[in-house]
């Protein structure tokens, strides 16, 4: 087994457990991939700081209301104040953290992208999906299910055949109308021969309710390496 494949499957394993990635300082480091400008380690950790004071401005709120609230936020912040080289505390709401785990899931995309190429008339091409159905008003936040919409959206795309699909779910804050709501969508990449004719096939899927809506984009990728 040569070496890029054995990095290449290091890269697409690591995926499997998120306590792997705070294993490994490289995921910390500023050394590829490079998720762009405002994203490097010192970026990280000065958020980090960002954040923590936060908390403790919060914690000292819910003192005078909520000692449960206050304890749970003081936790939080001796946890993100101990994350350190080789002892990382894997909180999401820690930011180096955070950079660790989308570092990984970058390099593991690239890799399973660049594994699955098929023939010089594929093209790679950015996809997102913004289905209606997946639109939550204030007091159903709770009801949101990240595995079980990504489970639904395996069943809703069979139209479009059998394919390799790499991408990940994502939970935006939308304004309509003066009303807000949270709305999941997905930004997927995958191979096809055709623009045209897979957002024809995914216009089918996700049919838009009005005019102006646009629940599907696909664009081509011009390059995937960092």
């Amino acid at each position: 087994m040569s070496r890029r494949i054995r990095d290449d499957t290091h890269k697409i394993s690591v995926l499997r457990d998120s306590k792997s990635v705070t294993k490994h300082e490289t995921w910390f480091s500023d050394q590829p991939p490079d998720l762009g400008p405002g994203f490097s380690a010192a970026d990280a950790d000065r958020r980090r700081t960002t954040v923590i004071a936060i908390l403790r401005r919060a914690a000292k709120r819910a003192k005078r209301v909520n000692s449960e609230q206050t304890e749970a936020l003081s936790h939080l912040v001796n946890k993100l104040q101990a994350c350190r080289p080789r002892h990382r505390c894997g909180s999401l709401a820690c930011p180096p953290c955070a950079r660790s785990w989308q570092k990984a899931k970058t390099a593991a995309h690239e890799a399973i992208i660049s594994a699955t190429k098929k023939g010089p008339s594929k093209r790679l091409v950015f996809v997102t999906v913004i289905p209606k159905k997946k639109m939550y008003q204030p007091g159903r936040f709770s009801q949101i299910d990240i595995k079980k919409a990504n489970r639904w959206l395996k069943d809703v795309l069979k139209p479009i055949g059998n394919r390799t699909i790499v991408g990940s779910a994502d939970l935006g804050w939308e304004t309509r109308r003066g009303k807000g709501y949270i709305q999941v969508h997905w930004h997927l990449v995958m191979w096809t021969k055709s623009r045209k004719a897979l957002k024809k096939k995914l216009g089918v899927i996700f049919k838009r309710a009005k005019k102006h809506e646009r629940p599907v984009k696909v664009q081509v990728v011009s390059t995937t390496a960092s």
